[in-house]
């Protein structure tokens, strides 16, 4: 991989993932529609040029992907919008690759895997999701997966890290540094996984240098699940 083109670059994983990509000599094309945090987060990297556009809009998104041999898929939004910009997002970003013969890396959370009942659930287990957010996340999957582009799907666990001020973890410490009350979603008496942002952009782009990773899905664990109490 000599270029490669991130959706989503502002985010706490998309900057992670440009640091990463530069650190191992990849020049990057660093993608947002906020210009001007991308300037704050880029302007001294030589290897970084910004492209400040849509990932919505089809002529953007083929522009940028111009020359890149892999797409980072890593752009979020607000849960309420799921159902109408995701699937056309993937869409868009699977016309781009297809056209300019690149590489689609998608960051993935875990919605899609339901509800399980193993206590590690492997890259092989079947995917059951029992939410509308899970549904939509395997919805994108498989779209990846009839595409004629080579994909990776990476699923990581809940993510906290710099620049990832959108993150449950990022909220609920906020607040306890303000000596506030922190609200924490879910039973604080169960282990979960949150992962350090640079930790997994690490593991993903190795796995997207390598030529065998591909037209798989890979799970990235954390270190140590933790209770929150």
């Amino acid at each position: 991989m000599k270029k490669a083109l991130v959706l989503g670059a502002t985010g706490g994983i998309g900057y992670a993932l440009v640091l990463e990509l530069v650190d191992r000599g990849v020049e990057v094309v660093a993608f947002s529609r906020r210009k001007e945090r991308l300037d704050v987060l880029y302007q001294n990297e030589s290897k970084v040029s910004i492209f400040s556009g849509d990932a919505l809009v089809e002529k953007d998104v083929i522009e940028a992907a111009d020359g890149v041999d892999v797409i980072f898929h890593v752009v979020s939004f607000p849960y309420q919008e799921w159902i109408d910009k995701h699937p056309l997002c993937i869409e868009i970003i699977v016309r781009a690759a297809e056209k300019q013969q690149a590489k689609i890396a998608l960051v993935d959370n875990i919605y899609a895997y339901g509800m399980q009942s193993k206590i590690e659930v492997n890259e092989e287990a079947r995917k059951e999701p029992h939410t509308k957010k899970g549904k939509i996340r395997l919805a994108m999957e498989n779209r990846l997966k009839r595409s004629n582009a080579p994909y990776l799907i990476v699923h990581m666990p809940d993510l906290y890290g710099p620049n990832a001020e959108n993150t449950l973890l990022h909220k609920m410490l906020k607040n306890v540094f303000l000596n506030k009350t922190a609200n924490f979603v879910g039973n604080i008496k169960v282990a979960r996984e949150f992962i350090f942002t640079l930790d997994g952009a690490k593991a993903m782009v190795e796995l997207a240098l390598r030529e065998d990773t591909y037209n798989q899905n890979w799970n990235i664990p954390s270190a140590h699940p933790i209770k929150g109490k």
